[in-house]
């Protein structure tokens, strides 16, 4: 294989550094989008449950239908017409929907139908209707649609399907990586310091060890996932798209409302947002979009383990300064025995696609050509939600 000075350092790099990629510092930064637009995707495995993340209080067969998982008015907080509350986990998100930063969409759900956790993933990420379709994602062909595409970093530990099919994308894995010693660091920077070509990457190269330790202080691998996207996103010339992947959501036992399984996944999930949000900065943050979305929603009633089995339509939340919040999207089927979906699960009365496509247009600036016949393809019958963005 042939090596150029340039592999040779990127290799040597990976080899001193222990396997730390330093792809962050790479050379096709230089020529990164300057569009200074932000997405990122918040991809909830396991099915969350819609019900509990925004509870239909208001909803005169709500009470009876969720039993033991069902809130009390009292423990949450009524939002507009009382139809709808926050689930107290979120509560500290609250601010965001007063402010018209967060936006609910209820009873969404993707084509799939069938409840298998990887089927339904990979329609997720896929954004079509067949869960075989594995060679590309949604946002990785919206990204190559554009003019110019920007840089996306996966924080994952590998490059999801979500962004399989985009060229300029990079990964990184909170949980496995390892820190080079300051000795390590200093002999890597000599050798880009030593060609003016590379100079440039010396300093950064610094920075991004330092951000690793500092990062790795903050806590799990899962509350680092969220600094660490926003992080990437606040480099100079570097990504404007991050997707990382949160786990804890197949709450088939043990779900609870106040306490349990749910409000534990809700409560790290509001502050890994949080934390995300102040390692943007306002002035990102006015131009960014976070979609939290997971492959189905839940079993409306709970089974008899105090949980939930897999379901059907869920929640969605966008959030973010770039957002046009401060409201909730929902064509409510109600939650009548005749309503259910199967007779068992919130009937979901809009495709997920069509936030997505209304994101793509509107905020990741993708032609309506390519969202219709690159990015969602065979999907003319969905039509793109309008108004999702304030700018």
């Amino acid at each position: 294989m042939k090596c150029s000075r340039r592999n040779f350092l990127t290799t040597s790099a990976m080899v001193l550094t222990g396997g730390v990629s330093f792809s962050l510092l790479r050379p096709s930064f230089a020529a990164a989008s300057v569009d200074d637009r932000y997405f990122i995707f918040v991809n909830l495995r396991g099915a969350a449950d819609g019900m509990a993340t925004l509870p239909p209080v208001g909803d005169p067969d709500y009470a009876d239908l969720r039993g033991a998982l069902a809130f009390d008015t009292a423990e949450v907080g009524l939002i507009d017409d009382g139809l709808f509350a926050f689930n107290p986990a979120l509560n500290s998100l609250r601010p965001w929907y007063d402010a018209g930063d967060l936006l609910f969409v209820h009873a969404v759900a993707t084509p799939y139908r069938n409840r298998s956790h990887f089927d339904g993933q990979a329609v997720l990420e896929n954004g079509l209707a067949d869960q075989h379709r594995t060679n590309s994602g949604w946002l990785g062909r919206a990204l190559q649609a554009r003019d110019n595409a920007p840089v996306a970093v996966a924080v994952d530990g590998g490059v999801p399907l979500v962004l399989t099919g985009a060229d300029r994308v990079m990964n990184w894995s909170p949980g496995r990586t390892s820190v080079p010693s300051p000795d390590v660091v200093e002999r890597l920077a000599a050798l880009y310091e030593a060609d003016a070509r590379f100079a440039s990457f010396a300093d950064a190269m610094r920075t991004s060890v330092d951000s690793i330790r500092r990062l790795r202080a903050t806590g799990t691998p899962q509350a680092a996932s969220f600094v660490v996207a926003a992080r990437f996103l606040t480099e100079n010339g570097g990504p404007r798209v991050a997707v990382l992947s949160v786990d804890g959501w197949d709450t088939h036992t043990v779900q609870g409302t106040i306490k349990g399984r749910s409000q534990d996944a809700l409560s790290k999930l509001a502050n890994g947002l949080s934390t995300m949000r102040q390692t943007l900065g306002e002035e990102r943050w006015t131009k960014t979009i976070i979609l939290v979305a997971s492959e189905f929603g839940r079993t409306a009633r709970p089974n008899g383990s105090n949980g939930t089995d897999h379901g059907t339509g869920g929640a969605m939340m966008l959030c973010g300064g770039a957002v046009n919040g401060g409201r909730i999207v929902a064509d409510w089927p109600g939650l009548s025995e005749s309503a259910l979906y199967d007779g068992r699960d919130l009937k979901p009365t809009l495709d997920m696609r069509a936030v997505l496509k209304g994101v793509a247009l509107d905020h990741l600036r993708v032609s309506r050509e390519s969202v219709e016949n690159v990015v969602f393809p065979a999907t003319s019958d969905v039509v793109p939600l309008a108004d999702l963005v304030k700018i």
